[in-house]
């Protein structure tokens, strides 16, 4: 096969391309935690109840978290409560962290009555510039409440969703829109002779990396002319770099369909 030559006229500036690197910019960061407890034993304690609440819209690290126990008894019966939320996270270009939990308990006898809730919750949306590896890795301990873990283009597809014990993942994450979403609950209320203890632990890290660039064909961590010139070679049945094959788009076969497809990764870069 006559060695077909390098196209002289493609731009000067993709001879020069950068290496492959993860862009990802973060649009809005929501995070919040709310512990509320209330014991109702009337007629001296019919409505006692004690709350917190904290949030952040900022990147960085934060933490917040509240507790609490009321309770109370007389002649009729007697309602106990107790409930904490906690969250440590941090949230940046390269890397979001996520830990949380909530715990809620509540107990009543006779004629009186308890509530008690521990929410704690982290909405991030963020934009995809380049292709991007998102690495999940984390967990959920959840007894009797419930736990959120996914990531999902925005107002689209969920790529990851897990309330697993434990998980270990990756996803690829094209160019766009997306949101992750994280926390847990525990809601839970008595009334007459009656108990419940909920507690729910969510732990979750995203890591951010570049996708490996089709231009670099080389992986020399450049996308240049040496990779078109690479591609080439490996076209017209000559060496190829270690692992790559001239069957460019994968459909089995090698053709001018792969040399237009590969002419296309290199004009759109790294």
């Amino acid at each position: 096969m006559q060695r077909i030559q390098l196209a002289i006229g493609l731009p000067l500036a993709l001879a020069f391309a950068g290496a492959a690197s993860a862009q990802v910019t973060i649009v809005s960061v929501a995070r919040t935690t709310h512990v509320g407890a209330c014991v109702h034993v009337p007629p001296d304690n019919s409505n006692w109840c004690q709350s917190y609440d904290a949030s952040n819209a900022s990147t960085g690290p934060w933490g917040s978290g509240g507790s609490f126990g009321p309770g109370a008894s007389n002649n009729t019966g007697y309602a106990n409560a107790a409930v904490g939320s906690g969250q440590s996270s941090d949230i940046s270009t390269t890397r979001i962290d996520y830990n949380d939990q909530s715990t809620a308990w509540a107990q009543s006898g006779g004629s009186c009555s308890s509530e008690a809730v521990g929410t704690s919750s982290l909405v991030v949306r963020f934009t995809v510039v380049s292709p991007t590896i998102a690495q999940v890795s984390g967990g959920v301990l959840n007894i009797g409440g419930s736990a959120t873990c996914t990531i999902s283009h925005f107002n689209g597809a969920t790529v990851f969703s897990s309330t697993d014990s434990s998980f270990h993942t990756l996803a690829t994450l094209p160019p766009g829109d997306y949101e992750l979403r994280a926390g847990s609950i525990t809601n839970t209320a008595c009334s007459g002779n009656c108990e419940h203890d909920l507690i729910v632990r969510v732990n979750l890290g995203v890591d951010f990396s570049p996708a490996p660039c089709a231009a670099d064909f080389d992986d020399d961590g450049t996308a240049d002319f040496f990779d078109y010139d690479a591609f080439v070679i490996c076209f017209e049945g000559g060496n190829c770099p270690s692992g790559k094959t001239a069957d460019f788009d994968g459909d089995g076969s090698v053709d001018f369909f792969d040399y237009d497809a590969f002419v296309v990764a290199f004009e759109a870069g790294c």
